[in-house]
């Protein structure tokens, strides 16, 4: 942080209106979540709703709870600094703090969020303070520039690292042991990403994109039981290990492009609860193999989401790719065809409803889209599924035909 000309106290600090103006829009997410919530709770009581909308409800929830905190603590909370104290006022915090009353401080970094400013106690009976970091500037300028906790933690960690006779008979032994370990973690995250990026712009092929996909996290969990004082599952700030976040963001990619975007299942309720223990086996090894995660800002909920992601995405591909069953052959017609362009290109084609299927169906697939036109008439292809969940294949009527032969 850089020092200030100058600094005169008392200064209170708060967010910027245009910040205060985007948290009040999130009260308009408690809205819709209410309303969303009634009519799930109307359906429950008429007996109309499915499992999966009751657990909407604790969902909603959540998602209301966490806008109104959000609000309140970015557009109704101010943090005034004196020369000896440190006042937080707002709807869910009024707290005045001695100098004398705080170990330190750690910046807690959020994407998309404000950044949090976290002070400790003193006296760890003490309950910690958290706001948002108005002024990032001001608040190094109170602490006297001091280290934040989180800084002091790691150096303390790599120290630790670098005093281990683990890692070598002399200091230079072990600080080369730890630049290799910190390069080998490094290369294994950026493999992870590398095919997150595969899977998401060009999963071809196929076969070779599940089998890679389904190993990285496998890997991920090899490493932390075999190395787990060199590499941890998520990066710490005040933790010197090696994250191995890319190979479980790479396993999830599919999951979540098989789930969220091609859809080739005729339903993914079959796929949801399986998925949903792979994530909870797979915090229950974290448990074991490495128990940061589930600390302060371990991000526990990311790693069993990731894991969940990853394992739906290896369900969904072993009920497609080791299907040897013959298929139900559909035909029906093309309805639509356009290109969404974001931050990325989607190309997509409609079909009239076919078999099984009442309603129109939404296939995402470049290569569908560029043989087919409206109007032309493609074959549904229905398979039962290698494990029991139905999942279907667009393809234009000629080149099923010659499928078949």
């Amino acid at each position: 942080m850089a020092e200030p000309k100058s600094l005169t106290y008392p200064k209170i600090l708060r967010e910027d209106w245009p910040v205060r103006i985007i948290a009040g829009l999130g009260l308009a997410v408690v809205v819709i979540a209410a309303v969303v919530n009634v009519g799930v709770v109307s359906q429950l009581l008429s007996g109309r709703a499915s499992p999966w909308q009751l657990l909407t409800i604790p969902v909603v929830v959540w998602i209301a709870w966490f806008a109104i905190k959000t609000f309140c603590d970015t557009a109704l909370t101010s943090v005034t600094l004196t020369d000896d104290a440190f006042e937080a006022r707002g709807p869910l915090v009024h707290r005045r703090l001695h100098r004398s009353q705080i170990a330190g401080y750690r910046i807690i970094e959020r994407s998309r969020l404000p950044s949090r400013l976290r002070l400790e106690m003193a006296d760890a009976s003490e309950k910690p303070l958290e706001v948002n970091l108005f002024d990032a500037t001001a608040i190094g300028s109170w602490f006297q520039y001091a280290p934040t906790l989180d800084q002091q933690e790691a150096v303390k960690a790599r120290q630790a690292m670098l005093d281990d006779p683990a890692y070598g008979a002399t200091a230079d032994e072990r600080a080369r042991a730890l630049r290799i370990w910190s390069k080998a973690g490094g290369g294994a995250s950026l493999l992870g990403f590398a095919v997150a990026l595969w899977i998401g712009f060009l999963p071809e092929p196929r076969a070779l994109v599940a089998a890679v996909a389904t190993l990285l996290p496998l890997v991920g969990f090899v490493l932390l039981a075999l190395a787990g004082r060199r590499f941890s599952a998520f990066s710490l700030a005040s933790d010197a290990r090696t994250p191995l976040m890319g190979l479980f963001l790479g396993g999830a990619a599919l999951g979540i492009r098989d789930v969220a975007f091609e859809q080739n299942l005729l339903s993914n309720e079959p796929v949801l609860a399986p998925a949903l223990a792979i994530g909870l086996a797979g915090l229950g090894a974290l448990w074991f193999l490495d128990r940061s995660v589930f600390g302060r800002n371990g991000g526990w909920w990311l790693a069993g989401g990731l894991i969940a992601a990853w394992g739906a995405g290896v369900l969904v591909e072993a009920d497609v790719q080791l299907d040897r069953a013959p298929a139900r052959i559909y035909p029906t017609q093309v309805i639509d065809r356009h290109v969404y362009n974001g931050r990325s290109t989607h190309w997509y084609v409609i079909v009239a409803p076919w078999g099984p299927q009442r309603d129109e169906t939404r296939i995402e697939d470049a290569k569908l889209y560029n043989k087919v036109t409206v109007g032309q008439q493609v074959c549904v292809a229905l398979h039962s599924g290698a494990l029991g969940m139905a999942w279907r294949e667009v393809t234009p009527c000629q080149d099923a035909d010659t499928a078949k032969a």
